[in-house]
């Protein structure tokens, strides 16, 4: 299915997030960003791997959940919901939950924000869609181990 196909995209992204310390991992209830390798365009139309930032979105104007990227240097002129290269269509919800671990002063749990340079522990995405064959609202689940957290 097409969840399928969008969440091996997002299990890929989060497992190659990389430490930038500009760049923090900044998740909401419907959108997270993070440092990773992204393929720049020079002006002669060469691309090559540079650091910089993707993420997910729902855009709900359109009903679809969008990926973007930008290189580190152009992130101050670009808007991260600007660019939207559909991974999914159809959908009529998205949300995403973050795992935070236990500190002196909170319990291990489930949030639906992140701000941090670290990435959380996991990720959850939740995810309902029409799937046109069947024609019904059919509701996808996700869940991320974040590689780079074990690393704190």
């Amino acid at each position: 299915s097409w969840a399928e196909v969008a969440f091996e995209g997002i299990r890929r992204d989060l497992h190659n997030i990389k430490a930038f310390a500009p760049i923090q991992f900044n998740g909401e209830y419907d959108a997270m960003r993070f440092p990773t390798v992204v393929r720049a365009s020079l002006s002669n139309g060469e691309e090559i791997p540079e650091i910089g930032q993707a993420g997910y979105y729902f855009d709900s104007r359109h009903k679809r959940l969008c990926r973007a990227q930008f290189s580190y240097r152009l992130m101050r002129r670009a808007h991260f919901k600007d660019q939207c290269d559909a991974v999914m269509n159809n959908v009529s919800r998205v949300r995403f939950s973050y795992f935070k671990p236990k500190t002196d002063t909170s319990e291990a749990g489930w949030g639906s924000s992140w701000e941090a340079a670290e990435p959380p522990i996991a990720v959850k995405v939740e995810v309902n869609y029409d799937e046109r064959t069947v024609g019904k609202i059919r509701p996808q689940v996700l869940l991320v181990h974040v590689p780079l957290a074990a690393q704190r």
